[in-house]
């Protein structure tokens, strides 16, 4: 805590309180809703589906990268020191979700393939 005072400037630690509160509003009245929103349609377009094991599985990576890599697309401004960011990190976190989506249809087609065809012709 201590680091943090002496750290920052007094208008950051001014700030720090709206950001913190910003975000907590940006979780509960977007994120969640979203979240709920889009698991509620998953559930009646595929519930019962394998493919729904897979979807989430997608979903819960993707998610927890982009929670992961946030700070870094945030912080890829036009101010940011091309020493410290010399990567195009909003490329970078695009081909890994799309990497991670990918390999959820992989994994699905590969589930499909080594449960054979079932008894009803699906």
């Amino acid at each position: 805590m201590w680091l943090l005072v002496v750290g920052l400037e007094p208008a950051a630690l001014v700030w720090l309180p709206v950001w913190l509160g910003g975000a907590v509003l940006v979780d509960d009245l977007v994120i969640v809703p979203v979240v709920f929103l889009v698991g509620w349609v998953l559930n009646r377009r595929l519930g019962g589906s394998a493919a729904l094991g897979f979807v989430r599985t997608g979903l819960l990576y993707g998610g927890l990268t982009s929670l992961i890599a946030i700070a870094l697309l945030l912080r890829q401004g036009k101010g940011a020191n091309p020493t410290v960011l010399p990567r195009d990190y909003v490329r970078d976190w695009f081909l890994l979700e799309a990497t991670i989506a990918l390999s959820a249809v992989i994994a699905y087609r590969l589930h499909r393939r080594r449960r054979g065809p079932r008894p009803d012709g699906q």
